[in-house]
């Protein structure tokens, strides 16, 4: 499903690395859960994988309407393994969530800023057993940036993360 290699830790233990997660395969896992693209010229996409015991897939789409308003569409699913006993792959239902006022403008005041699409994504890296990896896509009118990481990420592209994802 996820573009990814396996290579064998110190101990023995698969580790996977995810820089090579493609945009497309996070757009088909949308599909397939229908989670569709509304027209907006403003986008986020946040895509997070994570594996050990179970599987998590999580992706996150946020739209500007024409109102102003922002509004984060969220689903996922849990799948048993690849480490432990297989099982069913769990849904969780389609969430939807509108950001405050205050939120959708300093979100639309973090988009308006240049170099925000210059920020370098964080270096890419083995994600330990167990760890979320993650993907953002911002695309608008003002620019288009692809960040890739491991546990918080920072600066502004890390504001808009916090935003789209929570801070917890």
């Amino acid at each position: 499903m996820l573009a990814q290699q396996r290579q064998r830790g110190s101990e023995g233990r698969v580790i996977r690395h995810f820089g090579e997660q493609k945009v497309g395969a996070r757009a088909s896992y949308r599909a397939r859960h229908g989670v569709h693209d509304p027209a907006s010229p403003s986008k986020i996409y946040v895509h997070s994988y994570s594996a050990h015991h179970e599987t998590e897939e999580f992706t996150r789409v946020a739209t500007r309407g024409p109102n102003g308003d922002w509004t984060i569409v969220s689903i996922g699913e849990e799948t048993p393994g690849p480490v432990g006993p297989t099982g069913p792959t769990t849904v969780t239902a389609e969430t939807r969530r509108t950001l405050s006022a205050g939120e959708g403008e300093h979100l639309d005041r973090l988009l308006h800023w240049r170099p925000l699409y210059r920020q370098p994504s964080p270096r890419e890296r083995e994600a330990g057993v167990g760890a979320a990896f993650h993907t953002m896509e911002i695309v608008t009118p003002q620019g288009h940036a692809v960040f890739r990481w491991t546990g918080r990420l920072r600066g502004w592209a890390g504001a808009v993360a916090d935003l789209i994802m929570g801070k917890g």
